[in-house]
């Protein structure tokens, strides 16, 4: 209305993942063959005396969803014919996820304790007894948590701000500038889709050994229930886990320099919080000892092995000068060319020692005690970058310089061709 214009909306998208029940690796059954009985690893394996055999259940039907809200509202307000303002605000809501069948083993962090959700006071009807009855747990109602292993973060508020100014009495210099808040999803695949689908007691996995004389064969390879891991490694996720957020910020000048030619330089800012981040929350101490020599009771909760623990806390932080000279279609010429200075700094994107590898939530982390300890340059970003384009239209043809008058057919074959070039030069990745 008059000076301002001004929009509202929403949006609603509905998240669905479906995993029908699949079966690899030891889930076919796994062989190890040695030199236990003939002195020949082949020669048992000939014989079909294996020293240790392996199975493990099919993955679960499984089927998770979601629903994200969004709402906005923006004014544009035309101050005067040189300055406008947009300004407005956006709130994005991500329902917690759920599984149809109830399917969710997470981990308590603050009580240490192996948290399977319920409802009514019923387990999850996929989850297997003997599982149920090997590990310790609380129920997710008894530990206070209700039936929501993982809840929704309610605060995504996000503010949006810009402007842009003609200082002269022309069109020829702009100033553009621009400060917004943003929210990403929290993706079902980072680790809430692992402890619906893979943690006790929702897929069994059984291991057995022979004797000193042949109690394993290709007849009968799995005879009996076989062990199960005294310590089973988990995966879990930070019931309280945050969407990421982003500031983008950038500041812009815009000058024509030359008909058809401008020039536009730029300062680009991104800083994010509560980027997903894998530590393991159950890693030893670092100690003189080796980690293959120690036990689990090194632990914080010797119960378990690893815990891959899926959360958000990590940090970004990418500022950029930006350059670029622009000409626009003129007597059969335009080009582009651009230069970037970035500079890209992150504690969640360095990977770990391959010895450690195993220790440290999946090797995105070198120590889980001591995130800023990776903090550095992002590998992708590159340092400096420049990139330039040409397009150089062919003066032959209807309209052109050379052959005005060419027959359609003439014009077919020799008009509207175009040559066009891409130069492209940066500085390396970082290591």
């Amino acid at each position: 209305k008059g000076a301002h214009t001004i929009k509202m909306g929403a949006d609603i998208a509905f998240g669905r993942i479906s995993s029908n029940p699949g079966a690899s690796g030891t889930a076919f059954g796994s062989f190890t063959f040695g030199p236990r009985y003939t002195n020949n690893s082949y020669a048992d394996f000939i014989l079909g005396f294996p020293t240790n055999t392996a199975r493990q259940t099919p993955s679960i039907n499984n089927l998770l969803y979601n629903t994200r809200y969004g709402i906005y509202i923006q004014d544009d307000w035309k101050v005067n014919a040189k300055l406008t303002l947009n300004y407005g605000m956006r709130y994005t809501l991500q329902t917690q996820t759920q599984e149809r069948d109830g399917s969710f083993a997470n981990f308590d962090f603050a009580k240490g304790a192996y948290v399977i959700r319920t409802e009514g006071g019923k387990l999850p009807r996929l989850a297997i007894p003997r599982l149920l009855a090997a590990y310790p747990y609380v129920e997710s109602e008894k530990n206070g948590w209700g039936s929501n292993v993982i809840t929704a973060d309610h605060n995504n508020f996000g503010p949006r701000f810009g402007f842009a100014y003609r200082p002269f009495n022309d069109n020829k210099t702009v100033v553009r500038g621009g400060l917004g808040v943003f929210y990403n999803i929290i993706p079902v695949y980072i680790g809430i889709r692992q402890i619906s689908l893979s943690n006790s007691p929702f897929q069994l996995t059984e291991t057995f050994e022979a004797g000193t004389t042949p109690t394993l064969s290709f007849a009968n390879p799995f005879p009996g229930a076989g062990a199960l891991s005294p310590n089973p490694s988990i995966v879990a996720v930070n019931r309280e886990i945050k969407n990421t957020s982003s500031v983008q910020y950038n500041f812009t000048i815009e000058r024509e320099l030359m008909s058809n030619m401008g020039l536009r330089v730029s300062y680009i800012g991104n800083k994010s919080t509560n980027l997903p981040w894998a530590p393991d929350v159950n890693q030893m101490l670092p100690s003189t000892n080796f980690y293959a020599n120690r036990t689990s009771l090194d632990r914080p909760f010797p119960n378990f092995g690893l815990i891959f623990s899926r959360d958000a806390g990590a940090n970004s932080n990418y500022n950029s000068l930006q350059a670029e000279l622009n000409r626009r279609f003129s007597k059969g010429i335009s080009f582009t060319t651009a230069y970037t200075l970035a500079k890209n700094l992150a504690d969640n994107a360095g990977p770990a020692p391959s010895g450690f590898a195993g220790e440290t939530g999946g090797g995105r982390l070198t120590n889980s005690y001591d995130r800023r300890a990776d903090r550095g340059n992002v590998y992708a970003t590159r340092r400096h970058r420049f990139v330039s384009t040409l397009v150089y239209e062919l003066p032959f043809g209807k309209g052109r310089q050379f052959m005005n008058t060419a027959s359609k057919a003439a014009d077919a074959v020799f008009g509207g061709w175009q040559i066009s070039s891409i130069l492209t030069l940066q500085s390396g990745p970082y290591l």
